[in-house]
């Protein structure tokens, strides 16, 4: 089989997540992959009623690089 593929990403644009003060127990990272021993309830990503109280901004804050992910921090 020689299918071949192909994925356009829109451009991402600046996002106004903000990093939170909160160590992670993370227990594998490469450039690819972060394996975090996830405490209970925190929530993982921003959504209504948690905008900076999440797993992602507590990697923003850790310095983490999301920016071919999820768009630049403002």
């Amino acid at each position: 089989m020689k299918d071949k593929i192909t994925i356009i990403l829109p451009e991402l644009e600046s996002t106004d997540l903000k990093p939170l003060n909160q160590s992670l127990d993370i227990k594998y990272e490469n450039k690819d992959l972060i394996i975090i021993n996830k405490p209970s309830g925190i929530v993982i990503h921003p959504s209504k009623g948690h905008k900076n109280d999440t797993i992602i901004n507590a990697l923003i804050g850790m310095k983490i690089k999301f920016e071919p992910y999820l768009g630049k921090p403002k």
